[in-house]
């Protein structure tokens, strides 16, 4: 459960820093599915396959809020101010 929960909170990153929330929608369906598949595959309880759900989707979730933290940051950063204007588009 340990490695599923890293793994998730590494792709919520991911989506984080590349993506808008709107992602996390078909995401976590994916996610959701998958893990009610693999749980039926392999025989584990109704209430382990629950709780394996529920962990991965809330890191998922956590990973987006960090990963989309990371990139508001840069963003910020990355910002010139607003009195510049391109050397281009000066008037003589």
């Amino acid at each position: 459960m340990t490695i599923l929960f890293v793994i998730a909170v590494f792709m919520g990153t991911i989506l984080g820093l590349h993506f808008k929330v709107l992602i996390l929608v078909p995401t976590l369906g994916a996610v959701a599915a998958g893990i009610v598949v693999i749980g039926l595959a392999d025989g584990f309880s109704l209430r382990d396959t629950a709780l394996a759900g529920f962990v991965t989707i809330t890191a998922l979730q956590f990973g987006f809020l960090g990963g989309s933290a990371l990139n508001l940051r840069d963003w910020k950063r990355s910002r010139r101010p607003l009195g510049h204007r391109p050397l281009a588009l000066t008037r003589k």
